[in-house]
């Protein structure tokens, strides 16, 4: 997950939108800092999007 100072960053240089996704290696660990991610999301405004034959979506 990338720290406040990359996020700062991101928007500052224009960065709006944001995927969120998972890295696990087991399902017990699938979506575990989902909810983090998303209050990082909130906090420098961007939004979060998925990707549906290739064009991208804001959920």
């Amino acid at each position: 997950m990338p720290d406040n100072e990359l996020l700062e960053i991101y928007k500052d240089c224009g960065g709006n939108y944001i995927t969120i996704g998972s890295d696990s290696h087991e399902a017990k660990d699938l979506a575990a800092d989902n909810e983090v991610a998303r209050k990082l999301a909130d906090k420098y405004e961007l939004k979060n999007v998925i990707f549906k034959e290739h064009k991208m979506i804001v959920v």
